[in-house]
């Protein structure tokens, strides 16, 4: 595969892009609850709990994603034992000849990171992955948006004569 990886169709609709309209056939599973995989780590269990939820509820996880979901769980469940030895030991130790040298968690907890955070990108998990998604209106903002249509209010002159009369 030449390029990026492509961004998927869900992805593209949740930022309004044009070229979401020119996506055919993209296979879809319908969002339902997953259950995390046996093999994983108890930690990566707590992990699958914690955000299986959150992406179902954000409509970017389905039954296609189990993998890539629980590579992303296991990989942050060993970020955390690096973490930890890190805090246990520090991140530096000496060597059988007295020496200063790093721990090797240092290093594995740097490479794990950043494999995390591409996963993160890809599955909305960080700020500037989620910046890029608009949120879909909810029945309120809908409710607000008809009730000021129907009354004609205007919200922002009513804000900007509040302004003048109090200032």
């Amino acid at each position: 595969m030449r390029g990026p990886p492509k961004t998927p169709t869900k992805i593209l609709k949740a930022r309004g892009s044009w070229r979401a309209g020119l996506r055919d056939g993209e296979p879809s599973a319908r969002a339902r609850k997953l259950n995390p995989p046996a093999w994983l780590s108890a930690c990566a269990k707590q992990v699958w709990r914690r955000l299986e939820p959150k992406l179902r509820a954000m409509g970017v996880l389905d039954a296609a994603d189990e993998n890539a979901l629980a590579r992303y769980c296991q990989l942050f469940a060993r970020y955390r034992e690096c973490e930890t030895e890190i805090q246990e030991y520090g991140s530096f130790v000496n060597d059988d000849s007295g020496n200063e040298v790093e721990l090797p968690a240092v290093r594995r907890a740097e490479r794990l990171s950043q494999q995390l955070t591409r996963l993160e990108d890809r599955f909305g998990l960080s700020p500037s992955a989620r910046a890029s998604l608009s949120a879909e209106r909810t029945d309120e903002e809908d409710e607000k948006e008809r009730f000021f249509k129907i009354t004609g209010f205007d919200e922002e002159k009513s804000k900007k004569s509040k302004k003048k009369k109090s200032g």
